[in-house]
């Protein structure tokens, strides 16, 4: 994992954007250097494109108030990720330091870097095993969106534990203990 200049004061799990050693010499970015740029795949996605228009009609044929502020803060949001999609391809967003949300490595660094979850990789352990217990808890389970939202089908809902999804119905990732992330695309990255 490289990151920029604000983040060296850090530790890190990999390097710095110097390219110093690193306990597990990850190829992972959080805000792409321009000179890694030509390595980046395009994201793409072969499902129908939604207009506004069309969820806006969807959520109100589910009963859905499209009125209430919750229902328009989340349209505003469709919009505002439609908007994020797209530049996912741009360089500003390769360079943007957002770890929620723009993390580019390559499998096998991600690979490592979750097998380092689990134990020792080359020496370096990311996580203790309490810590992965901690993680593996579930935090959001029963937990329903806030009208009018509620009113929505919810057959597979997100499940996470301390900063992971976890296993649910619709991703069984690798069994009811497993943890990780399901990433942009169905990019998965998982113990």
């Amino acid at each position: 994992m490289r990151l920029s200049a604000a983040s060296l004061e850090k530790p890190s799990v990999a390097s710095s954007p110097t390219r110093s050693p690193a306990p597990l010499g990850l190829d992972i970015w959080i805000g792409l250097p321009e000179s890694e740029e030509d390595r980046v795949a395009t994201h793409f996605s072969t499902l129908p494109v939604v207009s506004l228009d069309q969820l806006s009609e969807l959520m109100r044929s589910a009963g859905v108030d499209v009125e209430h502020p919750i229902a328009r803060t989340q349209l505003s949001n469709f919009t505002s990720l439609a908007q994020g999609l797209a530049i996912i391809n741009e360089r500003a967003g390769h360079a943007a330091e957002v770890p929620a949300a723009n993390g580019i490595g390559n499998a096998r660094s991600i690979a490592r870097l979750y097998a380092a979850h689990l134990g020792e990789v080359d020496g370096f352990r990311v996580l203790r095993p309490e810590t992965i217990e901690a993680a593996r808890i579930p935090l959001t389970d029963n937990l329903s969106a806030p009208p009018p939202l509620d009113v929505l089908p919810a057959d597979y809902p997100l499940r996470f534990g301390l900063g992971y999804e976890l296993s649910r119905a619709g991703n069984v990732m690798l069994g009811e203990t497993s943890f990780g992330h399901a990433g942009a695309g169905g990019r998965l990255a998982l113990c």
